[in-house]
């Protein structure tokens, strides 16, 4: 078990942040990648982790050398996409705003279900309206395991525990054509 008040657990996030960096600034591979074949997950929004994942990929970093794609999990409000959003913006320099971002948003709790007309009215905003299309909003993705410590559920053989939450994702999302 790593000890986070001696920063063990912190210094490997940093080393694991700095080798996506060096990854991404020197590999031609993942350079090259126009279709996001290559995708970062950052840390749950809001959070600083979050914010420090952001500076350490696009802060100051040629286009070539940025991700992507991301994957950005534990997505629970609105307020999650926006302030990911608002974070993104301020990284990525507007000039080189000639690739969009790919993004896909992880649903692993509840509370994601509850808030999921929000979450996906506000990411479809903010792609379409707000930020002209700089980012992709590629789609979200049910986390059933996550979802099923958050709801303190025991997994079955025929996950019957999964089928009203799978089931709203894909009508939302069905619904606002992000399928």
């Amino acid at each position: 078990m790593l000890d986070i008040e001696d920063g063990v657990a912190l210094n490997r996030k940093q080393q694991a942040r700095e080798n996506i960096s060096n990854l991404y600034d020197t590999d031609a591979r993942v350079q090259n990648d126009l279709l996001g074949k290559y995708t970062v997950r950052i840390n749950a929004p809001l959070s600083y982790l979050a914010k420090e994942d952001i500076k350490t990929l696009f802060d100051k970093k040629p286009k070539k050398s940025q991700p992507k794609c991301l994957f950005i999990p534990k997505t629970n409000s609105a307020d999650d996409i926006t302030w990911l959003y608002e974070r993104l913006d301020q990284a990525i320099e507007t000039s080189s705003s000639d690739q969009q971002l790919n993004l896909y948003f992880y649903m692993e709790s509840a509370l994601s279900l509850v808030n999921l007309k929000e979450i996906i009215e506000t990411a479809n905003r903010l792609t379409n309206d707000t930020y002209g299309n700089r980012f992709n909003l590629e789609g979200f993705v049910f986390g059933s395991d996550d979802f099923c410590a958050d709801i303190s559920a025991a997994r079955t053989h025929d996950a019957y525990e999964l089928i009203y939450a799978r089931q709203k994702l894909i009508t939302y999302c069905k619904n606002y054509y992000i399928l």
